[in-house]
């Protein structure tokens, strides 16, 4: 998700795909959550 959201619960879910459409691996992630000025990384797994 991108852009700006209304303060409150948001739940966002990835298709597995990347920037450009493809399908990418089982593997570890990582995604990042900014707002303001607070900004943190987490990982994921994806298992297929």
């Amino acid at each position: 998700a991108s852009g700006t959201q209304e303060a409150g619960y948001h739940k966002v879910v990835w298709d597995g795909k990347d920037n450009s459409g493809s399908t990418v691996p089982s593997g570890l992630y990582f995604y990042k959550l900014a707002a303001g000025n607070f900004s943190q990384s987490m990982k994921m797994v994806l298992l297929k």
